[in-house]
């Protein structure tokens, strides 16, 4: 390890120092390093054999469990993870078919469906400027309608309005968050799969290409801005849904609190105003995230589009 430190050292030095001499051994010094990360000009070595399968399907499969078990230690254990591996430990096949929160839960579904619903409505009717992003590896510059902070604004004010009207009851969210965390990682699964299907046979612009692995695919993504009828699929699950709900979501927790204890304490009071001016200045920065790294360099697979 501490020859490997010391090798990409002199690399980073002689590349500093930039006579021809040292440019030489620069060169010299990152062949190898190109050889073994770059994902140009060949195919990267790396360290392990058959990582671009391996890694991602190990990926999968820790994060999708993960963040049932992190529900479950939190909703029903007080947060404690060591109560949650004593449980595992004495039930360590029969827990998961015990525990697991159901996947087919008609209520998370229909407020899951719902909200994409209401989500991809204001994208598409609420206005705002165009926002021309950069230009892309292929030569193309993406379009897109900048009424983040307008949609943020509509989505509390229907939130707020429902919740006192009685359309829904917020604190809903909170009791059904197992099965609803259970529904979207089954939904995630299998959009992912329709995106890349859609990368291989109608992709939406040149900014597109195949890993020549389906499961790197599949997890990495193959187009890099995938539009469906007009609607910007990374924009929809990284912005409209997932940073949306996060808002939402939170004031829900904070009305289970109200309908548990009669009040709201100050520090959800706190956290949640917080998180609420955070959110509210992702929207108002919109335009700045859509030429970030995340948009820019992600493709729309399952490593970007799960997480959100």
């Amino acid at each position: 390890r501490r020859q490997t430190h010391v090798f990409v050292l002199v690399c980073c030095q002689a590349r500093t120092l930039g006579s021809p001499l040292h440019l030489s051994l620069w060169s010299s010094c990152a062949a190898p390093l190109a050889d073994m990360w770059s994902n140009k000009g060949g195919k990267s070595e790396g360290l392990l054999p058959g990582r671009e399968a391996l890694g991602p399907l190990a990926l999968i499969g820790a994060t999708i469990p993960g963040v049932i078990l992190i529900w479950y230690a939190n909703y029903h254990l007080d947060g404690s993870f060591v109560a949650l591996g004593g449980e595992l430990m004495a039930d360590p096949v029969g827990w998961w078919g015990k525990k697991w929160p159901s996947c087919w839960d008609a209520e998370a579904w229909s407020w899951i469906l719902g909200f994409m619903a209401w989500q991809l409505m204001l994208m598409r009717v609420v206005p705002g400027k165009p926002f021309r992003a950069h230009l892309t590896p292929a030569g193309n510059v993406p379009v897109y309608t900048a009424n983040g902070m307008q949609c943020f604004i509509i989505t509390l004010v229907a939130f707020v309005l429902g919740a006192q009207y009685g359309l829904f009851q917020p604190s809903r969210v909170y009791d059904k968050f197992g099965e609803i965390l259970s529904s979207l990682n089954i939904f995630s699964l299998v959009f992912c799969f329709l995106l890349m299907l859609k990368g291989y046979y109608a992709p939406s612009s040149s900014d597109c290409g195949t890993n020549n692995n389906w499961v790197l695919d599949y997890f990495w993504g193959v187009e890099l801005y995938p539009r469906v009828l007009g609607w910007d699929i990374k924009t929809f699950t990284n912005c409209r849904f997932g940073m949306m709900y996060w808002a939402v979501g939170i004031l829900c927790y904070a009305a289970k609190q109200i309908e548990d204890m009669n009040y709201l304490s100050d520090s959800m009071f706190v956290c949640v105003s917080l998180q609420l001016i955070y959110i509210a200045k992702f929207f108002w920065w919109e335009s700045g995230y859509w030429c970030s790294m995340d948009i820019q360099h992600d493709r729309a697979g399952y490593y970007l589009c799960w997480g959100c």
